[in-house]
């Protein structure tokens, strides 16, 4: 039988264009939880999302990526006046290294108009809280009554991808007290502190990736915390897109752990996988070839805008 996992988090609609002049992009699912449930659906887990989505044309695209890629997608809320995110990413040609992420859309200049957010408790539906709470691992990358109830009546691994920073203390605090493993980035180190600070009793695995200079992580088995350990960086060339290196880590880490791998183990095996993700571009590029789609994005020439561009061009 094969593993099966509930990722319970933000998605988003990626669109990467070479120039912020572009008027069109290449376009895949996006952000933290699609990813990671993207890359264990290709290594033969089952795989559900919970997230929200909108009535529109990205909350259909979202849809139609992650069965694509064999992500269950009956979690997925679609909430009527709330539009699926749009994230506009720039490929750095020049300096290499990075994808640059614009916060203000390419064709109109307005900022992101809302939250990301994820279902309240009332709108998942009632049949899938008992998967969740069966699944071998339950992944949430934000923290919410949803994700945090969902993690309290978890029978197996909960991990939390401590990476919006739109959670609140408190929130952050409740998911931290039931998560086995907790993984923060160093540039989020300060806000996420609290969730580092509050520890369930059976708390195994903290990590803490600090980019090109690897990660470091401690853990414990019953007893007290081990000292702080350093992974270096498995990147041994210059990187061609950094975007999706950290969910390529989680993914591989979460596996070898579900698979009895130690922390050490599963902490290495992460760096290697965020190091190769590093050397394509897109959030998956390195997938090609590796059992999944012939082509790693949905689509290409997609319009590079964001959802009111579309909305006011369609009131014309």
């Amino acid at each position: 039988m094969s593993p099966r996992a509930v990722v319970v988090g933000t998605v988003s609609m990626d669109l990467v264009a070479t120039s912020t002049d572009a008027s069109t992009a290449s376009a895949a699912v996006g952000n933290s939880g699609a990813n990671i449930a993207v890359r264990l659906a290709a290594a033969g887990w089952e795989v559900d999302v919970v997230s929200l989505i909108g009535p529109d044309s990205v909350g259909d695209m979202i849809i139609e990526d992650l069965r694509r890629w064999g992500v269950g997608t009956e979690g997925l809320v679609v909430r009527e006046g709330y539009l699926s995110p749009r994230v506009f990413q720039i490929l750095d040609g020049v300096d290499r290294g990075t994808a640059s992420l614009l916060f203000t859309c390419p064709r109109c200049g307005r900022p992101r108009g809302h939250r990301l957010e994820i279902p309240r408790p009332d709108e998942l539906p009632p049949a899938f809280w008992n998967r969740a709470s069966t699944a071998d691992v339950l992944l949430a990358d934000v923290a919410a009554p949803l994700s945090t109830e969902l993690a309290a009546a978890a029978h197996g691994i909960v991990w939390f991808e401590a990476s919006l920073r739109e959670s609140t203390t408190a929130a952050m605090r409740a998911l931290a007290g039931h998560a086995q493993v907790i993984k923060v980035s160093s540039e989020d180190l300060e806000h996420f502190l609290p969730a580092l600070e509050t520890t369930a009793p059976d708390a195994r695995l903290q990590i803490i990736t600090e980019g090109a200079a690897g990660v470091r992580y401690r853990s414990r088995d019953g007893g007290s915390w081990s000292s702080w350990h350093r992974e270096p960086s498995h990147l041994m060339q210059e990187p061609l897109d950094t975007i999706g290196a950290g969910d390529a880590f989680t993914a591989r880490a979460v596996i070898e752990m579900r698979g009895g791998q130690p922390p050490a183990t599963a902490v290495a095996e992460g760096s290697t996988a965020a190091a190769r993700a590093c050397l394509a571009a897109g959030a998956r590029g390195d997938m090609e070839g590796d059992g999944a789609p012939a082509d790693t994005w949905l689509a290409h020439g997609v319009p590079f805008r964001c959802g009111r561009c579309e909305r006011d061009d369609s009131e014309r």
